[in-house]
């Protein structure tokens, strides 16, 4: 049974897997198999409570960050049994530029919001409890009067500090 080895040295998560587990892997996170639907529906969602049911949970986050050229396979072999991969997922393509979210790296992601964009689904959502928000869209909530009151106060801070 041939075995690779990856990374420059030991994971967490281990550091070699076999052909065959890497197949599985490519198998069980395969991007056609995504639900785009399901993917936006958790879009807007500022709810992390998925979080606690992770299968990283207590792992390092930086086993998630692998670095370009640095091979994830054994991370996205956690991904791929994780019970809230779904969520994980619409979380990192919605939120992040970086890292392994769901079992797919950076690419996939943008390869998943151009197919949601070609669906003509919008995917700059409002983002409450900011300034821009307040700003562009007349939010007025109380998350984003905060947010422009704790700006106002910085500012002043910073300017007065000059």
């Amino acid at each position: 049974m041939e075995r690779l080895i990856f990374g420059s040295g030991p994971t967490e998560t281990g550091s070699t897997m076999t052909v065959d587990q890497i197949q599985q892997v490519r198998a069980a996170l395969g991007e056609d198999d995504v639900d785009l639907e399901r993917l936006y529906e958790l879009w807007e969602s500022d709810d992390k409570t998925w979080q606690a049911q992770a299968a990283c949970r207590g792992m390092s986050p930086d086993l998630f960050f692998p670095g370009r050229g640095n091979n994830s396979f054994a991370v996205k072999a956690i991904c791929a049994g994780c019970p809230v991969r779904t969520e994980c997922l619409a979380w990192g393509t919605a939120n992040e530029r970086d890292g392994i979210w769901g079992g797919f790296a950076e690419r996939s992601r943008q390869r998943f919001r151009a197919r949601m964009r070609a669906r003509g689904w919008d995917l700059d959502p409002i983002r409450h409890g900011s300034r821009a928000t307040y700003l562009k869209y007349k939010c007025r909530c109380a998350a984003c009067v905060q947010a422009v009151r704790e700006y106002s106060m910085e500012r002043s801070r910073r300017e007065s500090v000059r």
